[in-house]
């Protein structure tokens, strides 16, 4: 499996190779981005968030489908055996959220108060 991480200098940085015929249409040969840390375990947190991205990209470029994130996890959820894999995945979402800024997901849905 590729990691996409690499460290430069004391930082984490996000790395993914564009396609060769591809590179035209991006005006360069790989993505990078910092992941603004020199912690290893956090830079593999917020890696995948941003090669997801950038594969979205790629498929957009080539044409191609792009899978939707949510139903994705919908019907991992859905396809769940057992509750400890259901657990498992809804953890996963969990640290997706995070990744992507989102909100702590035990919240959804609870009304607010101000």
């Amino acid at each position: 499996m590729p990691t996409y991480l690499q460290k430069r200098r004391r930082r984490w940085y996000a790395v993914l190779e564009i396609p060769k015929p591809l590179r035209p249409r991006f005006g360069r040969p790989r993505f990078v981005q910092s992941l603004e840390t020199d912690n290893p375990t956090i830079a593999e947190h917020r890696v995948l968030p941003v090669v997801n991205a950038w594969k979205k990209d790629i498929a957009r470029a080539r044409g191609g489908p792009v899978e939707d994130d949510a139903a994705y996890w919908r019907r991992t959820l859905r396809n769940a055996k057992t509750e400890e894999q259901r657990q498992t995945i809804l953890e996963e979402i969990d640290y997706a959220a995070w990744d992507i800024g989102a909100i702590n997901v035990e919240h959804i849905g609870k009304v607010r108060l101000a």
